[in-house]
């Protein structure tokens, strides 16, 4: 066990109680944008919200929050609070706009909250907000180079794990 690590068989929500999942067995994503897919599974499980969970354990300062649940991104960020917000450093969420562009206008008005609370918004992704680095202004200054660097590490690391899987292929079958 590593110490400080404290898993849960929980969903994170907006708030505490109980939540409808949808799995779909056969793609790597799951099917809250197309519950009607073919080979879905449905399920209740338990739901938390991330400021009865920092409660819980007397939390008072989070690193980072790290939000790739599967759609749910929204719901957890429009019920954080603000006393919530001022004690956190840095939150990287991937919305799901790529899936279904209504959502562009409610992440939008989401992100201004967000910056009105003190955080800078670093939407990573060109063509969405599929990748957004927050941080909290309180704790880290972030200069126009800062966003430079972060933008360009994360696009250099994924075009070179494009060509890394290319050449394998070609490595395979020449």
């Amino acid at each position: 066990t590593v110490p400080r690590l404290h898993p849960y068989n929980v969903a994170i929500a907006g708030e505490d109680g109980t939540m409808q999942l949808t799995r779909a067995k056969n793609r790597c994503t799951s099917a809250c944008f197309n519950p009607q897919l073919e080979g879905t599974e449905t399920f209740t499980i338990a739901a938390r919200s991330l400021e009865s969970i920092r409660q819980e354990h007397g939390l008072a300062f989070i690193d980072l929050i790290k939000l790739d649940i599967e759609g749910a991104e929204i719901e957890v960020l429009e019920n954080i609070s603000a006393s919530f917000l001022a004690h956190v450093g840095q939150i990287s969420c991937e919305f799901h706009d790529f899936l279904d562009a209504t959502q562009r206008p409610i992440i939008r008005k989401l992100l201004q909250r967000l910056q009105q609370s003190g955080f800078v918004v670093m939407p990573i992704s060109f063509w969405s907000y599929g990748d957004v680095l927050l941080i909290n202004r309180r704790f880290q200054s972030v200069r126009r180079w800062d966003r430079v660097a972060i933008a360009t590490y994360k696009y250099r690391t994924g075009i070179q794990r494009i060509l890394s899987r290319s050449l394998s292929r070609v490595t395979r079958r020449g």
